[in-house]
Order: structure tokens, then sequence, then C-alpha cells
């Protein structure tokens, strides 16, 4: 069976061109009525007859439009034309979204209350909200109104690494208060990460238009410029570090990687692709050691300093919650079936196979490129599927990568992943187990029987790079 990413086809690229142009003024438009849509959801507006369904709906339609520009782009010519035309669409998705009310998210609330806190001189980690009253930061909080009135889990002091912090209170200096601050960061952070990608597909000698799957995509499109989550902050460095070892750049890649580590802290699960090549160069391989232990003692030290306190976010993240999991509610019922304390035990298990599982890639000589990116894909998205906590945001985690590595299960994952939403409108008529118990399974299976009926033959090409890597 011929691939289709990479198999030469009889349709013409005029009509390929007119084919993608159509879906990206759908996906235009489809992100306009989500705009004018968001309008509904207020903070303080009775949820329970909010068009939840109706928001879900439309996520997931973007995706599906947004989904067949991966067999598109292969067949249209890598013209300056399209290229503008890509990143202009892109563009205005974005801009759209810039006065669009938070759909069904609060997260953002926490981030401009710890950005605050920094700017003002504070610790994020020393003082959670709860205990904020009659303390020195309280006339912080009266300036900050509802923003801090509106701070989730109130009781657990701030679960987001220092190298966050700082960029937190980057955009609190930009508009205090406000979430366009926030936004302004995110739009500088995603055309740095683009510029990184474009820089790899031009080193691979791939169509710039395989960017098109980063730039076009609702899911981060959506929940970053409208949901407002920070983990597209991560996707600079992960590119970084990814050109960094493409180019044999070792200890560039783990300072990347590290880095990166200070805005989330699972980027730490890579640094065996860093390091691979450094086993035989033992001088090498100490300074970039080196560099790890030092990038890491501002980058996250001043967190872990916390992570045993009562009110710690981190430990409470780590030990306690849950959301959103398929795969892991399954392997907690399994192990439930040997005795106590069955999702400590599914914990662990999961940690050790996370930290196996990059040794387990790498085990053959030499590493190329395509064996790195399809290993690392394959690391991050085991990571996401295995998680205790598989928030939708989460994806973007592995959503550059789809550029080079464009694996038809994890896109069709990135489509199906806003049927999260569905959750709150059960939760808002305390159903929430019709969810947990059933619903949660439309994200998950399809893709996952994507990738086990898959021919074998096909899941062991890696498009586009095996024929150009």
């Amino acid at each position: 069976m011929p691939n289709p990413y990479t198999a030469e086809s009889a349709a013409k690229p005029a009509y390929c061109a007119v084919v993608a142009l159509v879906l990206g003024v759908g996906l235009v438009a489809t992100t306009l009525i989500i705009a004018l849509l968001s309008q509904r959801f207020f903070y303080d507006v009775d949820f329970s007859r909010a068009p939840i369904l109706a928001f879900t709906s439309l996520f997931v339609g973007a995706g599906l439009i947004y989904l067949p520009m991966a067999w598109l782009i292969p067949r249209l010519p890598a013209s300056r034309y399209a290229l503008a035309a890509m990143l202009l669409i892109g563009l205005l998705m974005r801009a759209l979204l810039f006065d669009s009310y938070p759909v069904l998210e609060i997260d953002y609330y926490r981030y401009l209350w710890d950005g605050a806190v920094l700017a003002n001189g504070f610790n994020p980690y020393a003082l959670p909200p709860a205990q904020v009253p009659g303390s020195e930061l309280e006339a912080l909080a009266l300036q900050a109104g509802p923003v801090f009135e509106r701070i989730n889990y109130r009781e657990l002091s701030s679960i987001y690494p220092p190298l966050a912090q700082l960029l937190f209170a980057l955009a609190h200096w930009l508009e205090p208060w406000q979430a366009d601050g926030l936004r302004y960061l995110y739009l500088l952070a995603d055309g740095i990460a683009l510029v990184l990608i474009l820089s790899i597909l031009k080193r691979l000698k791939l169509s710039p238009l395989w960017s098109c799957i980063y730039w076009w995509n609702p899911l981060l499109i959506i929940l970053t410029y409208n949901g407002l989550h920070m983990d597209l902050l991560l996707l600079p460095l992960l590119m970084l570090a990814l050109q960094s070892m493409i180019a044999q750049r070792p200890i560039l890649a783990c300072s990347a990687l590290t880095l990166a580590a200070g805005i989330k802290l699972w980027p730490l699960l890579l640094l065996p692709f860093a390091l691979r090549g450094l086993l035989t160069r033992r001088r090498q391989l100490a300074f970039a050691v080196g560099s790890v232990v030092a990038i890491a003692s501002f980058a996250i030290l001043p967190m872990l300093l916390f992570a045993s306190a009562e009110h710690s976010g981190l430990a409470a993240f780590s030990q306690h919650w849950q959301r959103n999991s398929a795969l892991f509610s399954q392997i907690v019922g399994l192990l439930s079936l040997f005795g106590d304390a069955a999702e400590m035990h599914a914990r662990l298990l999961v940690a050790l196979i996370l930290l196996l599982l990059p040794c387990y890639l790498l085990r053959r000589e030499p590493v190329d490129a395509s064996q790195l990116i399809r290993g690392i894909t394959i690391t991050i998205a085991a990571l996401f599927l295995l998680s205790p906590v598989q928030l939708p945001w989460y994806c973007l985690w592995f959503l550059p990568l789809l550029c080079f590595y464009p694996h038809p299960a994890l896109l069709l994952l990135c489509a199906l992943m806003p049927i999260y939403f569905v959750r709150f409108y059960f939760d808002f008529r305390a159903e929430t187990a019709l969810f947990d118990d059933g619903i949660v399974w439309l994200q998950y299976l399809p893709p996952l029987a994507l990738l086990l009926l898959r021919p074998r033959n096909q899941q062991a090409a890696a498009p586009p790079l095996s024929q150009h890597v």
C-alpha cells in the first residue's frame, strides 16, 4: 500500500490548492463562530444553560476540517505564495480570538496572580492564595480584584516552575491583570516556535508547508488564545533542543531541555536523546551534565525547595490528581486486583515505563534524524497517553513534532480531544460519572484503533521523513 504522505498523486496541484484554501476559510469561519460564542461563557453565568455542546461540536468540527491537510501538503507546490497564504490564515485565526472570553477555563487567573506576585518581589511558592488575607500580599490581592477571587485550588501554592513564573511576570509587565498580556507573550513564543519549525524543515529538505500542521492546528490556537493555557511556552525551547540534536550540538540541546523543564518539568525525560552521542566522549558528557545541573539550579530548584510544604501544588498534582484519563484508570483497576494503594503503584509503574522508554528507543546505533524525531514523538505521546491527567492542551507537547512525523493516530487524537469539554456539560448536572466511565473513551479509542490496526509497514515508515532523511 502506498504511503499517503509521500505517494505520487493524480490530483492536480491547482485542485489541491483550492481544497486547501477552502479548508483554511472553513477554519477561519469556525474560529470566528467560537469567538462569538465565547461571549455566552462569562464567569458568573449559569453554565447549566451555556452552549457547551455547541462549543464542543464546533471545536471537534474544526479539528476534522484540519485533518485533510496532512494529505494535501505533499501535493501542494511549496511556493512563497502558498506559504504566505498559510501564514496569513493561521495569523487570522489567532487574531480572531484576542477579544474572546475564555470558554470554561480559569487556570489563567493563577498565571495572572503568580506573575503579579513575582513582579512585586514576592515568592509565588511561599503562600497559597487561601492564606493571603492578613499577610503582606493582602494589598496586592485587593488590587487584583476578581483575578484573585477566581483563582482555582486556592489552598495550594503555585504548581508552575520558576521560568514559567518569570514569563508570567513579563505578561504582568505587558498588561497588568489582563489576559491580553498573556496573549502577547504566547504570540511571541508561537512565532519563535514556527521559525524554528521552518528552520528544521529546511535542514531536513522538507516542504515548508509541513509547518501548517502546527500553524493551523485548532487545538493549539483555541486552547492558547481563547483558553489561555500556557503549554505553548514550552515549544520554542523544545524545537531549539530538537534543532540542536539534529545539528549534533548536544550541550545546547541539554541546556534547552533543562530550560524547558523550568516551564513544565517533563522535558527532562528527553535528556537521553541529547546525551546519547556523548557516551564515548567523557569530557563533553561531564560538561553537558554540568550545564544541566547549573541551569536546573535556578530554573527548577526554587520550586522543589517548597515541594514538601503542606500546601505544595506540585506534591498534590504528582500524588493525587487524575482527570480525563483512560489508560491510567485501567492500570489502576488492574493493580487494584493485587492489593491496596493501586493508584500510587500505578503512578510508580508509569514513571518507570517513561524513564526506561527513551533508553529502549536509543538502544541501536547510529541514531539518525528520522529515528531521533520518531523516538522523541513516541516518548512524549506515551507520556500523554499513560498520564493520570490527560488534558487536551497537553497534546501541544507533541504537536510540533507532527510537522516532521505526522502520524495519523496522533493527528486524529488532536482532533478528538475537545470532546473533553463535554465533561463540563455533565458536571454541571451532577452526572460526571457518565463522562468518566464511558464518553471519555470517544477521545482515545479511534486513535488507539488506528495505531493498532494500521499496517505494520506503514507504521515503520516515518512520513514525510522516510524519503528525505
